[in-house]
C-alpha cells in the first residue's frame, strides 16, 4: 500500500471532517461511490501546472506556470486532456520551467494548456473528505455517484447532479471496487477546503460557480465560510 503525505496545494483537505467549519448540525447519508466516477492522480508526486504546449518536428514541448525540478530521464505522466500529449512520456529536455518529450503527430503551434504534469508518487484513486459528490445519471454505473468534474459524460459534470461533499477518506480501496461513504448535505463548511476536479481530472478547490451552484440547490443546506 503507497505512504501518504499532505500536500496543500494538490490535495486539501486532508483527514476526516478537515473541510468542516463547524460539527453542529451535520447532516449526512449513505451513497454507492463508483470506482468508476473518480480519477487516478498520483500522491507524493512532484505535480506542477501546466499552462501552454507545442510540438515541433515531433518534439512536444510543455511549459509549467513555477520551476518543476524535473530532469532528463524522468518518467512524467501528462494530463491536459489533449490525446496529443497526454499519458506517461520520458523527459528528453528540460528548462528550468519547460520540459519535452519524444512525440510523432504533426505540429502544434504553441498555445495555452490546463491541466498537469507529475514526476514520481503512487499513481492511485484517493477520495478525500471535502471532495464535491454528484450523482451518475447515465451509463453503465447509473445510480451511483462520483466526483463532480467538468468533462465528465455520466452526469457529473452537471450540477444539478450534486448531492453533498465527502465525509469519508478512500486512500486505496477505489483501485479495487466500489465503496460506500458518507456525504454530507447539511453543514457549514470552508470553501477554500472542499475540492471538484477539472476536465483534465486534477483536484482543484471549488470554485465560485459551484459554490453558488450548491446553494441554488432545494435539496442542500450547505453554508460556505
Amino acid at each position: 500500500m503507497p505512504n501518504f503525505t499532505q500536500n496543500k496545494a494538490a490535495r486539501q483537505p486532508f483527514g476526516k471532517n478537515a473541510y468542516l467549519r463547524s460539527t453542529r448540525d451535520l447532516k449526512m447519508e449513505s451513497a454507492t461511490f463508483s470506482q468508476f466516477g473518480m480519477p487516478s492522480g498520483s500522491a507524493d508526486a512532484n505535480v506542477r501546472t501546466v499552462n501552454n504546449k507545442a510540438l515541433t518536428t515531433n518534439v512536444a514541448t510543455l511549459t509549467t506556470t513555477a520551476p518543476h525540478g524535473y530532469a532528463v530521464g524522468d518518467q512524467v505522466s501528462v494530463s491536459i486532456a489533449d490525446a496529443v500529449f497526454d499519458g506517461r512520456r520520458t523527459i528528453t529536455a528540460v528548462t528550468s520551467t519547460t520540459f519535452s518529450f519524444e512525440r510523432v503527430n504533426a505540429n502544434v503551434v504553441a498555445v495555452g494548456a490546463t491541466g498537469t504534469a507529475s514526476v514520481g508518487g503512487d499513481v492511485t484513486k484517493i477520495l478525500q473528505p471535502g471532495t464535491v459528490i454528484a450523482k451518475i445519471t447515465s451509463g453503465t454505473f447509473i445510480g451511483k455517484f462520483g466526483v463532480f468534474q467538468a468533462g465528465a459524460t455520466d452526469g457529473r459534470q452537471t450540477a444539478a447532479n450534486i448531492v453533498g461533499v465527502s465525509d469519508t477518506f478512500v486512500p486505496w480501496q477505489l483501485e479495487e471496487r466500489d465503496v460506500d461513504i458518507a456525504v454530507t448535505y447539511e453543514a457549514t463548511v470552508v470553501q477554500a477546503w472542499c475540492i471538484e476536479y477539472n476536465a483534465a481530472g486534477s483536484a482543484i478547490p471549488m470554485s465560485n460557480t459551484t459554490r453558488d451552484a450548491i446553494l441554488a440547490l432545494p435539496n442542500l443546506s450547505l453554508l460556505f465560510k
